[in-house]
């Protein structure tokens, strides 16, 4: 077929074809007796796979990856399966990332707001000073300590992140140690990931956002 019906059967233009062909996504196809691009099935079915990777977001790179493997894996949807789920702890971290960004944001109008931020030696408090809501002032007055104790798994990862984000908004401490320490056994710890509040375990696994921020009194 040529390049237009190959388009047009891909749901795509004729110069995004091309685009991947520069990139090396698309092989470069053969060409007819009288000069047109010639392809085939076999090109059909590439490309949309390379549409449906870019429908879901995925970057050029890991796309390359995952052809990559359906070119040279006995077991490709196995090998795409590890790229994804590597792609996915990515985009969970830019989700935390975003939802810290987004909490910042509103407290610092909120305080702003409030009057609750300094109006000299900066252009815009808003964006250069910490969030001074009377809330976080009031919370750090009664600091606790949050001990977490953690293994090497992608969960404890996740509570670490979590806990530190949630008791830095109310000015607690947090003090990290391996759920299999010495310590760990003396302060009853049975599984990782788990969270004690000033000796009292709150929770053992991995709790949501709410949930931690009701026990710490956010």
């Amino acid at each position: 077929m040529k390049i237009s019906e190959l388009a047009n059967h891909a749901g795509v233009s004729v110069s995004t074809i091309r685009y991947y062909e520069r990139q090396g996504l698309m092989p470069v196809p053969s060409r007819s007796e009288s000069g047109y691009r010639f392809y085939t099935r076999t090109d059909l079915h590439r490309l949309r796979f390379i549409v449906a990777a870019k429908n879901q977001r995925l970057p050029l790179k890991l796309i390359e990856k995952c052809l990559a493997a359906l070119d040279g894996s006995q077991n490709p949807c196995a090998q795409i399966a590890a790229l994804l789920r590597e792609h996915l702890l990515r985009l969970d971290e830019q989700v935390r990332a975003i939802e810290r960004t987004r909490h910042f944001l509103r407290d610092q109008i909120a305080s702003w707001e409030d009057g609750a931020l300094p109006t000299s030696d900066c252009l815009c408090a808003i964006l250069e000073t910490g969030a001074l809501t009377t809330h976080h002032r009031r919370t750090k007055m009664n600091q606790s300590t949050i001990e977490l104790y953690v293994a090497n798994c992608g969960l404890c990862e996740q509570a670490k992140e979590l806990v530190e984000e949630v008791a830095a908004s109310c000015g607690c401490q947090v003090n990290v140690y391996p759920a299999d320490s010495d310590r760990a056994r003396s302060a009853g710890v049975k599984a990782a990931p788990t969270v004690v509040k000033d000796g009292t375990v709150l929770f053992c696994g991995l709790p949501s956002k709410s949930e931690l921020e009701k026990a710490l009194g956010v």
